[in-house]
C-alpha cells in the first residue's frame, strides 16, 4: 500500500467510534473471530459479523473514493 492509500486509510479509521475501532483490532490485529469478539465486546456475534462486513464496505469506498475504481478490499485489506 502506498503512502496516499495508507494515508486515507489512517484518515477513515480515524473517523470511527471505538467500538468499531475496538472490532477491528481484535479481528485483524489479534486475530480474533466473531464469537470471540461478542464475548469481548458482550455483543452478539451477528452484530459484529453486521459490523464487520459494513466497516469493510465503508472501507472499500474510503479508498475508492479517493483512487478509483481499482481499490478493493479483500478479507480486511485494502488492496489498489
Amino acid at each position: 500500500m502506498g503512502g496516499m492509500e495508507a494515508m486515507e486509510l489512517r484518515q477513515f479509521l480515524s473517523g470511527l467510534d471505538l467500538t468499531s475501532r475496538r472490532i477491528l483490532v481484535l479481528t485483524y490485529t489479534e486475530g480474533l473471530n466473531e464469537t470471540e469478539i461478542g464475548l469481548v465486546l458482550d455483543m452478539p456475534a451477528q452484530r459484529v459479523r453486521e459490523s464487520l462486513n459494513r466497516l469493510r464496505h465503508q472501507a472499500k469506498q474510503a479508498v475508492s473514493f479517493s483512487f478509483g475504481a481499482h481499490a478493493s478490499v479483500s478479507g480486511g485489506m485494502v488492496a489498489v
